[in-house]
Parts: C-alpha cells; sequence; structure tokens
C-alpha cells in the first residue's frame, strides 16, 4: 500500500513541514528518518500524534487505478502497520475510501511473506517498495516485483513505474501460463 498506492513519503515530509522532492532524495536509502535526518523517534512522533488521520489523510499516487486494473483477480492489498495502533485503522479507513466502504481486501501487518502461496496452491506476486518484503516473499515460492522508488534499487525505472511493473507482471503471467491475465488487461 504505502510507497505503491499511497504517497506515504510525501505526508510523512508534509508532517514535518518539508516539501518532498523526488530528486533530491537519496537514491538506495530506505531508512527515511536518516534520510531526513532525524533519529527514528523524532521521524515518527509528529505521524503518531496525528493518529488515524495521518494514515486516512494520505494521498493516493496517480498510478494506483492503472495498477490495480492491470492485476487478475483475485486481489489483496497488503499493508505494514507502524507501531502506533491507530495505524491500521487509519490505513482501513483509507483503503474504504478510495475503494469503496464495502472494500475488505486487504491484510494488515509486517510479514507479506506469509501470503506467497495462494489456497490454490498457485504462486502470487507481490508488488512492493521494500526489497526486504520481496526479497523474502520470494524466498517463501511467491513472486516478487520490486516498486520502482528512490529509497530502493529499482531507483533507475521511476521514470516509468506502471510501464516497469506491467512488464515484471506479465513476465509472471505467461511464464506460469495464466494468460487469461494478459488477455483480459489487453482487452482480448
Amino acid at each position: 500500500m504505502d510507497g505503491v498506492l499511497a504517497n506515504f513519503i510525501k505526508s510523512a515530509y508534509n508532517v514535518h513541514g518539508r516539501q518532498y522532492t523526488e530528486s533530491e532524495y537519496p537514491v538506495g536509502e530506505y531508512d527515511i528518518p536518516k534520510a531526513m535526518g532525524l533519529t527514528t523517534s523524532q521521524f515518527w512522533e509528529p505521524i503518531n500524534a496525528r493518529r488515524e488521520e495521518f494514515w486516512f489523510n494520505i494521498p493516493k499516487y496517480s498510478w494506483a487505478d492503472d495498477l490495480i486494473a492491470m492485476l487478475r483477480e483475485p486481489w489483496t492489498i497488503a499493508s505494514s502497520p507502524s507501531q502506533e495502533p491507530e495505524s491500521a485503522s487509519g490505513k482501513v479507513k483509507w483503503l474504504r475510501y478510495y475503494f469503496g466502504l464495502g472494500f475488505r481486501n486487504y491484510m494488515l501487518g509486517h510479514d507479506k511473506h506469509h501470503l506467497a502461496q495462494s489456497p490454490m496452491g498457485m504462486g502470487t506476486v507481490l508488488i512492493d517498495d521494500n526489497e526486504n518484503q520481496v526479497n523474502a516473499f520470494i524466498r517463501e515460492g511467491g513472486y516478487g516485483i520490486l516498486f520502482p522508488q528512490p529509497w530502493n534499487n529499482n531507483y533507475h525505472h521511476t521514470h516509468d513505474r506502471f510501464g516497469y511493473v506491467c512488464i515484471e507482471y506479465f513476465k509472471d503471467v505467461i511464464k506460469n501460463g495464466r494468460r487469461e491475465g494478459l488477455a483480459r488487461y489487453l482487452g482480448l
């Protein structure tokens, strides 16, 4: 969710009275507090003080709807809540705001690799901006796509994030014989 569909970093910068500029972000630095010159507690204090409201008000990325439309059914949004308990409820409110009040296709938790195998035994796909999450998912038998962001090793694909993810996603669709996803996306 955060870093793929929701612009967490922009909201984090804003809550600290700063404007996020992608071109000025230190390439490959996943530790946002370090990138901002803050300690972990300095970084989280104003975010936690806003509780649920912070998470609910994170803006959606412009590519989010296209990314969701590309995916084959069924899909689930996986998100890691922060240590603040109201992070989880704020994220759920965000999801229901953008996907409808009845939306329930989400899983909250830090260990996304537990989702690597679907109930039908077919490998699943994780699209995430966190390299550690993607690598753990792959180790568990899933297919992982590192979503290009300045803070990860796919920073060189940020000029066309959606195009990169489409290519990687359809490599898996074709490799695993799930051509119906490709046909649906192409309108065939």
